[in-house]
């Protein structure tokens, strides 16, 4: 709506005001009035289109939901990471915090996929605004309960918040640390360059540049639940561009560092096909091909063999490795040890 046009329907509103009074037994407010009126309102609480127009107008003449229609798109387009609509026809305006409001202007569509994501994978941070949002909070945890199963705790939890910034601090600042690593047993490892913090396969883990001696530099990743001691050094270092690069690319934890890739072929049979035409199971899948019988021919570009050997586990028998013949061959010697296991069990 032009400024003209909204001038001239204002203008209108106020020629309607003295008829509307004399109409409904109450003085009608002007638009002004009208738009405080309805963020005060949703501020509160939830309301509907029909229970503001009332409140308004003392009608639900189509006339006059319209008019509230109106305020609510004009308020939408205002604000509109702070609007919510609850179900069709009802609104709220939320006291959203400043980080959700960010992140809901540059990755969210819409707030209510922003809210229900958040519900899901991270229920305490809704903790965040649940006191000025009890209503809202309340109804996302009924919601997704009643939508959604999570078998598993989908984000690794991390207790130990005083390491947590510790390490945010280091990747931020570019500072050398020192870490206390508890896995088999408890190992330290100096002059690390912290690279990134990384979320995948449910956990999270520190992308680092670790140097075990003075000869070679080694690009790895660390549990971070393994971590049981930081230290941060006064020593900087420059970004490390290819580490950057190489994450961006990385369609495993097992891809090595600086290393060439080769291509990997494989069978797909009929019963699987739509499994792996439907999701790709690393970043660099393609079907080559697609048989008469149903069945695929993949192709997949790696470095290392632990890329694919979970992928390939998991699907047999309905996988036949092509090509290189190194991996066909141990894919065979993995096969013969799980028969030779089976034998040697029925004995």
């Amino acid at each position: 709506m032009s400024a003209t046009e909204s001038t001239e329907n204002e203008m209108h509103h106020n020629d309607d005001m003295s008829s509307d009074t004399a109409r409904y037994g109450f003085e009608v407010m002007d638009v002004k009035e009208r738009i405080l009126y309805i963020l005060e309102s949703l501020a509160k609480d939830t309301c509907s289109v029909k229970q503001l127009t009332r409140d308004v107008f003392g009608t639900e003449e189509p006339k006059k939901l319209r008019l509230i229609q109106q305020d609510i798109k004009m308020l939408k387009e205002r604000y509109p990471t702070k609007l919510y609509s609850p179900k069709k026809g009802s609104y709220k305006l939320v006291n959203l915090p400043d980080f959700m409001e960010k992140l809901s202007n540059n990755d969210a569509e819409d707030l209510s996929e922003l809210f229900e994501f958040i519900a899901l994978f991270d229920a305490k941070m809704l903790k965040l605004f649940e006191q000025s949002e009890p209503a809202l909070v309340k109804k996302l945890r009924k919601e997704i309960r009643s939508i959604y199963h999570i078998k598993d705790d989908p984000i690794e939890q991390i207790h130990n918040k005083e390491l947590w910034d510790k390490l945010k601090k280091a990747v931020k600042a570019k500072r050398y640390i020192s870490i206390a690593y508890e896995k088999d047993k408890l190992k330290a490892y100096n002059d690390i360059k912290p690279i990134k913090i990384v979320f995948a396969r449910n956990n999270w883990y520190l992308a680092a540049i670790n140097s075990n001696d003075s000869r070679t530099f080694e690009f790895t990743f660390f549990r971070i639940s393994h971590i049981v001691a930081v230290t941060l050094s006064s020593g900087t270092f420059h970004e490390e561009v290819s580490a950057l690069k190489h994450l961006d690319n990385l369609q495993t934890l097992f891809e090595l560092y600086k290393t060439e890739q080769y291509k990997v072929r494989i069978l797909v049979k009929q019963r699987a096909a739509p499994y792996f035409k439907s999701k790709k199971y690393l970043k660099s899948q393609k079907i080559e091909k697609e048989n008469d019988d149903g069945s695929l021919i993949l192709s997949y570009q790696i470095n290392n063999g632990m890329e694919i050997l979970p992928i390939i586990k998991r699907w047999l028998p309905e996988l036949i490795v092509l090509e290189p013949v190194e991996l066909k061959n141990e894919i065979h010697a993995i096969i013969g040890q799980y028969q030779l296991q089976d034998t040697t069990s029925a004995q």
